[in-house]
């Protein structure tokens, strides 16, 4: 991935993207970023992607603040409870770690709540990790059911954003 930029935040510009954040993710609140470090890396592929402490957390798409694999795991737990899963068998792990889209026979479990166009976390069904951020292209309760694509890919264990 190519880095076009990169630069740590002005204090007025946390702000901005705390209150960007705060609005675009769910239970963002409970978490204390205001004192932590931060940086912004703009890349070919992403218009930006948030550090904090070093590690990739956030990235935007479509004006839209997007959690990375490395944010759901730091943040799980913290005050950041999404509650947007998506439980997929052991069987889908080596297809959605390389990127593939959740399809629904894979489907164990999804979050009743989950709508259409929203972003969710694919983990698997052992370890409840994460292994992939998504956009769902069905309502949570008819990701269990029938066939075809439940949820794209956006973030995936082993990309270019899971190794900056």
């Amino acid at each position: 991935m190519n880095i076009l930029s990169r630069y740590h935040l002005r204090s007025d510009k946390r702000r901005e993207l705390i209150e960007d954040l705060r609005i675009s993710l769910n239970g963002f609140e409970g978490l204390n970023l205001k004192k932590r470090p931060m940086e912004v890396i703009k890349t070919e592929k992403f218009d930006e992607i948030i550090f904090f402490d070093g590690k990739a957390a956030f990235f935007r798409l479509d004006g839209k603040y997007i959690l990375t694999l490395k944010g759901a795991i730091e943040f799980r737990g913290k005050g950041l409870d999404l509650g947007l899963d998506v439980v997929v068998d052991m069987g889908a792990v080596r297809f959605i770690s390389n990127g593939a889209d959740v399809m629904a026979p894979g489907v164990v479990e999804a979050d009743e709540r989950i709508k259409e166009g929203e972003m969710v976390i694919v983990v698997d069904e052992t370890h409840k990790m994460p292994l992939g951020i998504g956009i769902a292209l069905k309502v949570g309760k008819e990701m269990e059911k029938g066939k075809g694509k439940v949820v794209k890919s956006l973030h995936h264990v082993g990309d270019d954003l899971w190794n900056l």
